[in-house]
């Protein structure tokens, strides 16, 4: 018989929705809020700690019927239970500052306390005893702000450790031991020393800490929050790119998108077998997703409560979660229509299996140098030609660039159509080169192909963007072609090793769900809308970068002294700049003289440091390539702050904000609205002002 009598998908189930008409309710369930639950580890037996001040224990059986087994009194309210490995002690932790043990193999109705704390204890969990596996240590977290290891057999605790703040949570698994405390702490313990604090952090959430759960594999953990938002953290500093967070429990009114409102947190389970993992929170919903896919496996209608707590048994064949209120609103929103509820879900393998070849990385920050090399390598060309196009543009170009700008060049020879490479990968190996090419159909695709495979060097990725979609997946497949989305991506042949092989996969994966659920389509679409986006950024990056050097060169070549004159200058401060008198450090100079033939720029100090000032900004070398929020947002300002500061520059130079854009930038009606030319900041003759 299978679990619950049936293994079939329900009617009211979709790829994206879950149903939940055959979950069961258990028998006799608390008389008040459900704080906790807790399934044994070697049986299908069910914990609940309640506000009655009690903990039940039920035995479920495959088709969802329950039975209670047992209980045992607290003289408060209780608000976590755990079991012992070897599932024969259920302990009860409680706001009557004790945490009291029942030995179920002692056939005995009678709890013994086993813990003391001097305020309510918060949290427990039962661990091993490395000294003795027939007796396992308890783990109890208070609000007194300590958190202290118990041996059973003993009535002091073998150890304390003192936390920043009151413990909110708590979750171990194998040596990893992490805890929640007031004010945002994340204190990490490394269980083979369980009294010092491995690592301690800042929650990277920005409201107050709800629930940790622990990986299956102990490499991190998640944290969930009353701000309706999930993070998803590693332990270890080199997994630290891995790390994200994600908006949840939300909902939007229907007459108002500015508006949302915001649920908490308040449970987090990972599933025993496939180590996906489940949120629930106080909209009444529960989700079940895939971190390393970073995508929601399935979604769940409300329950019309609460949900307080949630635990997969250790099968993960079964999903238990509490109906019941949360005091999210306080006590006036407990009314006597509340529900109290265990709820039991059968859970089949395709609502919690992960997405098939996920990856925990991202490529963007690996591509980062080769994008911004590509801007800069674009703009310099450009920049150049509107100058003046008779410009053998490739001496712009640092030495270690010209390899794969000749190549570059090469491959534009070969080309018909009208597709266009900017130049990819300085000197790197293995390169990618990258295109926004109109890939509308497979023809013009295939011609690409051949282009790539032309090059002999099977280490090259193809990037390809289309703003169309190719209709004929099986014409392409043949050709190494993986297929994404509209305004997506297309990647021929094996990716770069130093990508870990994400992409092609990825966008398989992207182009299977799409082809399987259209609503699916609108995840893969934002991911890839989020990548072109990573994509272009890098690029104006890159492009600001090529200009600013320009401008870095001109400067300096327009202070250079005549022939005649020798020596080195050195500045106020004490920088010594050989024959650049421009106030621009040298390191950021092209091949001196080669920007002679470009009109001169006028000297002056404020342009000189204006120009010094968007070089630091856009400096490759300065710049974040870790895959995380901060990096994220420091690349963002970095962009915003250049962008503006280039604006300015342009204007005191009397040049058009986009000179990449238009070859004969001095032409036209712009011409009658440009500075002076005299370099000075004030200069507001580009402006419009009605007289």
């Amino acid at each position: 018989m299978s679990l619950f009598g049936s293994a079939t998908t329900s009617t009211g189930q979709t790829t994206t929705t879950g149903d939940i008409s055959k979950d069961v309710a258990l028998n006799s369930p608390p008389e008040d809020s459900i704080s906790d639950l807790a399934f044994s580890p070697v049986s299908e037996h069910l914990a609940v700690a309640s506000w009655d001040k009690k903990v039940r224990i039920y035995e479920i059986n495959d088709q969802g019927q329950s039975e209670g087994k047992a209980f045992f009194d607290h003289e408060a309210p209780v608000l976590n239970c755990c079991w012992s490995p070897d599932g024969t002690k259920v302990v009860g932790a409680g706001a009557d500052k004790a945490a009291r043990m029942l030995d179920l193999a002692a056939n005995t109705t009678t709890a013994v306390q086993v813990a003391q704390h001097d305020a309510p204890i918060r949290c427990c969990h039962m661990i091993s005893n490395p000294g003795n596996a027939a007796s396992p240590l308890l783990v109890t977290g208070s609000w007194d702000k300590t958190v202290k290891y118990w041996d059973l057999r003993q009535a002091t605790p073998i150890a304390t450790v003192e936390c920043q703040e009151r413990v909110y949570t708590m979750d171990v698994k194998n040596k990893l031991l992490v805890i929640g405390t007031a004010d945002r702490y994340i204190d990490i313990i490394n269980l083979d020393n369980p009294t010092t604090f491995y690592k301690t952090l800042q929650s990277p959430l920005k409201w107050q800490t709800r629930v940790v759960s622990c990986f299956t594999d102990a490499t991190g953990f998640a944290v969930g929050s009353i701000e309706g938002r999930c993070a998803i953290q590693y332990v270890e500093d080199k997994d630290s790119s891995s790390n994200f967070s994600f908006k949840c429990h939300r909902e939007n009114p229907p007459n108002n998108r500015d508006i949302s409102n915001i649920y908490a947190v308040n449970a987090i389970s990972f599933h025993p077998v496939h180590g996906t993992f489940s949120t629930a929170g106080s909209d009444g919903t529960f989700h079940f997703w895939d971190k390393d896919a970073k995508h929601r496996l399935k979604g769940y209608p409300s329950v019309g409560g609460t949900i307080s707590s949630t635990a997969f048994n250790r099968n993960g064949n079964i999903f238990a979660y509490a109906v019941s209120y949360d005091w999210s609103k306080g006590y006036t929103a407990n009314t006597p229509q509340t529900p109290n509820k265990v709820m039991l879900h059968p859970v089949t393998p395709e609502e919690v299996k992960p997405r098939p070849g996920a990856r925990k990385t991202s490529y963007l920050p690996t591509l980062a140098p080769i994008l911004i090399e590509s801007g800069m390598h674009r703009e310099l060309t450009n920049y150049a030609l509107s100058i003046d196009r008779s410009i053998d543009h490739s001496k712009l170009l640092h030495p270690s660039l010209l390899p794969t700008y000749r190549l570059q060049i090469q491959k534009k020879k070969v080309i018909k159509t009208r597709s266009h490479f900017p130049a990819a990968a300085a000197a790197v190996a293995p390169a990618v080169f990258c295109t926004q090419h109109r890939a509308n159909n497979v023809t013009q695709v295939r011609h690409i192909i051949d282009i790539w495979q032309s090059t002999g060097n099977q280490n090259i990725c193809l990037v390809l963007f289309g703003q169309d979609r190719i209709t004929s997946r099986h014409d392409v497949e043949d050709g190494g072609v993986v297929e994404g989305q509209k305004k997506g991506a297309f990647f021929v042949g094996p990716p770069p090793k130093s990508v870990l092989e994400l992409e092609e996969k990825f966008y398989k994966e992207g182009y299977d769900l799409g082809l399987s659920d259209g609503a699916q389509a609108g995840y893969t679409e934002g991911s890839v809308f989020a990548v072109e986006k990573g994509f272009e950024k890098l690029l104006e990056l890159g492009r600001l970068y090529g200009k600013a050097l320009v401008w870095a060169q001109r400067l300096a070549d327009s202070n250079i002294p005549p022939l005649n004159q020798t020596g080195d200058t050195e500045d106020s401060t004490g920088t010594t700049f050989g024959n650049n008198r421009s106030g621009v450090s040298d390191e950021f100079l092209i091949e001196p003289a080669l920007c002679q033939v470009m009109p001169a720029l006028p000297e002056g100090s404020r342009l000189a440091k204006n120009i010094q000032t968007l070089l630091s900004l856009l400096d490759p070398a300065t710049l974040s390539l870790e895959n995380t929020e901060d990096a994220i947002s420091d690349i963002e300002d970095r962009l915003k702050t250049a962008s503006l500061k280039a604006k300015l520059i342009q204007r005191a130079l009397g040049e058009r904000d986009d000179v990449s854009g238009n070859l004969n930038p001095h032409s036209g009606r712009d011409a009658q609205m440009q500075g002076d030319g005299s370099g000075s900041i004030e200069d507001i003759s580009s402006l419009r002002i009605r007289h």
